[in-house]
This record gives structure tokens, C-alpha cells and sequence, in this order.
């Protein structure tokens, strides 16, 4: 296993978490391009599906027909924005699985284990979970908290782009019916991020630190990915003013 043979280079548990961590969304990058172009498209066409829903309001039938036509004519799929998550879980399986038995999967062998420091940070444990224990109770601890955290601003900065670019495509019109994927954001804003940290109680801590750095390279990745397109965009418009 990948996770196995990183740990042979660092000798460190965390590190070889978070080493695995960045390979895997090195690895899923052209498919994360290859979504947050899809779903520019999708955003510039939504003016468009909405007026067929206005033009055949209670044929729901035409409106699938002309919507799918649109998609197909635009080169939009809109299972893309689902995609790189249903990557990620066959692997976040393989790695809970592997958190979970780390003497067969990560260390080979009993002897390795037992002389091996599978500490990180504050944790003695990474197949344990990352809490901290008031009155008898267990609350999930840091990095709980900072994957969910990172979770809530993913979201809410995917919203507030979104937002933004339905302003711009307003114009003055009147104010158009809420996409039903919208609604669906909205609810997991709170939901996905209440889910995660509460996983972690009883979740190996060794998978909420990959949550928690995935999430923080999406971020990270996300406006590097705006800006270069921003700057492009920037240049496009230069060059149409010079002609």
C-alpha cells in the first residue's frame, strides 16, 4: 500500500498520513480541473435552463429533453461535481481500513509495530481517536475540529463564488426560482461539518488528519486555480480593448 511505503521513507505515522494525503489530490487534479471547469459551465448556462422551467412550467418532461440537450450542447456533465468524492471514498475506506489494522497494512509485522513510535503531535495513537475526555464524557479534539472547520469554509466559499456569479448573470431581471442544487448546499454547509466531528469520536485520528489536510489543499488549491483564472481572464479582455 502507498501509505506503507511512505512511512518506509519518513519513519513518522503523521507524516506519512499527511505524504499520502497530498499524493492523492496530486493525483486527482486533473479530475478536479477537469470538475471546476464543468461546473463554470454549468453556472454560465443556468440563466438558460431556467428559462426553458419558465417556458414549460408544468411539462417536466420537456424541460429534462431541452436540459439535456443544453448539457450535451455546452459539453456539461452534471455528475462531475460528484465525481472527485466518489474517487475519494473507495480510499478513505482503504485507509480507515488500514488506521485501523496498521501491523498488516502499514507495519508488517507485530515486532515493527511494537518498537515503531506511532505518535504524532499530541496523539500517542493515530488508530485511536483524536479526544479529549471532560466530566466522563469524550469530545472529539483538535483535529476533528479543524477538519470540520475546514469543511464549513470549503462550503461556504464555494456558496459565496457561486453567489457572485449569480449576481453577474442577473442583469436587472427579475429574481429567478433557487437551483434545487443550491438548497442541497446550503443544508450541508452545517450538516457535513456537524457529521465530521462527530465522527470523530469514535473515527482513528490518523483519518480525521487526511479530512482535515485534504480539505485544507482544496482550499489552498481552489484560489490558486481562481487567480490564474482571473489573470487570464484579465488578459482576454486587455487584448479585446487593443483591437
Amino acid at each position: 500500500m502507498l501509505l506503507k511505503m511512505i512511512y518506509t521513507v519518513t519513519q513518522n505515522y503523521g507524516l506519512a498520513i499527511i505524504f499520502f494525503t497530498i499524493i492523492v489530490k496530486l493525483a486527482m487534479l486533473p479530475l478536479t480541473l477537469s470538475q471546476n471547469k464543468s461546473m463554470m459551465e454549468m453556472n454560465k448556462i443556468q440563466p438558460l435552463i431556467q428559462d426553458i422551467q419558465k417556458k414549460y412550467p408544468k411539462d417536466k418532461q420537456k424541460q429534462a429533453e431541452l436540459t439535456t440537450q443544453l448539457y450535451k450542447e455546452h459539453g456539461v456533465n452534471p455528475m462531475m461535481g460528484c465525481l472527485p468524492l466518489l474517487v475519494q471514498m473507495p480510499i478513505l475506506f482503504a485507509l480507515f481500513r488500514a488506521l485501523r489494522n496498521p501491523v498488516e497494512y502499514v507495519f508488517g509485522s507485530e515486532t515493527l509495530f511494537q518498537v515503531a513510535d506511532t505518535s504524532f503531535l499530541w496523539l500517542k495513537n493515530l488508530s485511536s481517536p483524536d479526544i479529549i475526555t471532560i466530566g466522563g464524557f469524550a469530545f472529539p479534539f483538535i483535529f476533528p475540529i479543524v477538519a470540520a472547520a475546514a469543511t464549513f469554509i470549503d462550503t461556504k466559499m464555494t456558496m459565496l463564488k457561486n453567489d457572485k456569479k449569480k449576481e453577474k448573470q442577473k442583469d436587472g431581471k427579475q429574481n429567478q426560482p433557487e437551483n434545487p442544487g443550491e438548497s442541497m448546499q446550503k443544508t450541508m454547509l452545517y450538516m457535513m461539518p456537524l457529521m465530521i466531528f462527530w465522527w470523530g469520536r469514535s473515527f482513528p485520528a490518523g483519518l480525521s488528519i487526511y479530512w482535515a489536510v485534504s480539505t485544507l489543499f482544496s482550499i489552498a488549491q481552489r484560489k490558486i486555480v481562481e487567480r490564474i483564472s482571473l489573470s487570464k481572464e484579465k488578459g482576454t479582455q486587455a487584448i479585446e480593448r487593443r483591437k
